[in-house]
This record gives C-alpha cells, structure tokens and sequence, in this order.
C-alpha cells in the first residue's frame, strides 16, 4: 500500500458573510484574501448573485472564474479515490464545492482540503480540511470524508484542482 504524507500550509479564515464560503476556501488554497478572489472573480467576468454566492450550475461561471485562479474545475460526483485525491493536491490545496443539507434547505457549501497522511486505506489515511462557516481545521479519515458520517462535509460536485 502506498503511504501519503501530502500536507500544505495554509491559514485557516471564516467566511466574512454567509454566503461567501467558496471566495474563503479558494483563498485558503491559494494564499489570498477573499476580497482578493471576489475582485479576480469579478475582473475575469465572473456575475454572482445579489447575496454573493455564486450561481448554481453554470459551467461558463466555473470557467471564467477558475481561468482567473489559475485552478482548474472537476466534475466529481463524490469524493475521488485516495489515489486521484492525493494526485490533485501535490500541487497544493484543493477546495472542495458542493451542497449540504442545512436547517434553511439544501445549500451550496465550499471547503479546502490541505491535508492527506496515511498507509492509504480508507480507515488509516486522515484527510484535513477548513470549513470557512466554522473556525479551525477539522480532521476526518477518508471514509468519513467519502461516507460524510459527520460535520460539514457537502456532497461533491466539484473540486478546483492546480
């Protein structure tokens, strides 16, 4: 079994406004501010919604605000394979965008994987991740991650990879 040791600094930040989750995981991954991601966002074309998130499943959004990250978007339908996980973050951090079930309804949910260590199996491997609404890293193994036994863990729709 291969072993991962793949972990990447990152400082973990809160959300300014509730619906700003996916401009904080982004800058998490990548070392920036939020107001510096919404203004990359916006720059590159980006048109978000009066409350700040971003549209619902629009590709042509995706590209044009990952073309301004310098991150490439993956359709996911759950949470890759150890391996395929591992093979996206050695370049660094991933954010994690999906939708969790919430007390409002179902919501569109962004988080930042920074951490994969273990023997590889799904029981023995700790992912690391920062939920944006919450303060802190929270550590899950992989079947946690891919069963989302607890916490906030969104089901997957799309990881932004380097």
């Amino acid at each position: 079994m291969p072993a991962f040791n793949i972990a990447h600094r990152i400082t973990p930040m809160v959300q300014p406004n509730p619906n700003d989750c996916w401009a904080a995981a982004i800058a998490m991954a990548l070392g920036m501010t939020v107001r510096r991601i919404k203004a990359l966002a916006e720059f590159n074309g980006v048109e978000l919604n009066r409350d700040g998130s971003l549209p619902d499943g629009n590709p042509e959004i995706m590209r044009l605000l990952c073309r301004g990250i310098h991150m490439r978007p993956v359709s996911i339908s759950r949470i890759p394979a150890i391996e395929r996980l591992a093979t996206f973050m050695r370049r660094g951090p991933v954010v994690l965008m999906g939708r969790i079930r919430h007390r409002h309804g179902i919501l569109l949910h962004a988080l930042t994987i920074h951490r994969l260590v273990g023997e590889g199996r799904a029981d023995n491997t700790d992912v690391g991740l920062v939920d944006p609404s919450q303060a802190g890293t929270h550590v899950f193994t992989y079947a946690e991650l891919a069963g989302r036994a607890r916490g906030p863990i969104p089901t997957p729709h799309l990881l932004l990879v380097r």
